[in-house]
């Protein structure tokens, strides 16, 4: 299973970079409330992700040998920067790694925001996500409201302005 996962982690990435996704975020299907799993950090205190209702949450899911997932964090570096004083929390969660993995790649790939670990890669069963690197944007009441599949350019206003609009409680079409 965990073969045919990275194939198609690989082969979605492959397609996406052939064919430069949009800069938008989609609307996840009935925009499901998301299960309360538990992850740790790099410290190895436990997490769930309704300690955060309340706020707006971006998760981004990555593996640190994906090498868009690699390609992407700068950019959510900067997201972060431009949305860490307002009602929003960004959380990179590692699928199936190891945590000296993860910090080992933390050297050449710095993450400004939460780090926690997903070393059971549940979120891919439980969760709205599809491959590495997926982010989901949650409202408020934890619900996935958004997500991209793929690497975006974070830096682009346009895929911060849904982010935005959940802190005032709105949608955005």
């Amino acid at each position: 299973m965990r073969v045919f996962r990275i194939v198609l982690a690989l082969l979605l990435a492959l397609a996406l970079s052939a064919v430069r996704a949009e800069q938008k975020l989609e609307k996840v299907p009935g925009q499901p409330l998301l299960k309360d799993l538990t992850f740790v950090d790099l410290d190895g205190n436990s997490h769930k992700i309704s300690e955060y209702r309340g706020k707006v949450v971006i998760v981004n899911y990555f593996e640190t040998w994906c090498e868009p997932c690699q390609e992407e964090m700068p950019s959510l570096n900067t997201a972060w920067e431009k949305v860490k004083d307002g009602d929003v929390v960004m959380i990179a969660v590692s699928a199936k790694e190891k945590p000296e993995t993860v910090r080992e790649a933390l050297k050449t790939m710095p993450i400004n925001f939460t780090v926690w670990l997903d070393q059971a890669g549940r979120a891919f069963d439980e969760w709205p996500v599809l491959a590495v690197p997926t982010t989901l944007v949650l409202d408020k009441q934890g619900r996935a409201t958004y997500r991209t599949v793929g690497k975006r350019d974070w830096s682009d206003h346009a895929l911060l302005r849904p982010v935005y609009m959940l802190e005032l409680g709105k949608l955005v079409d």
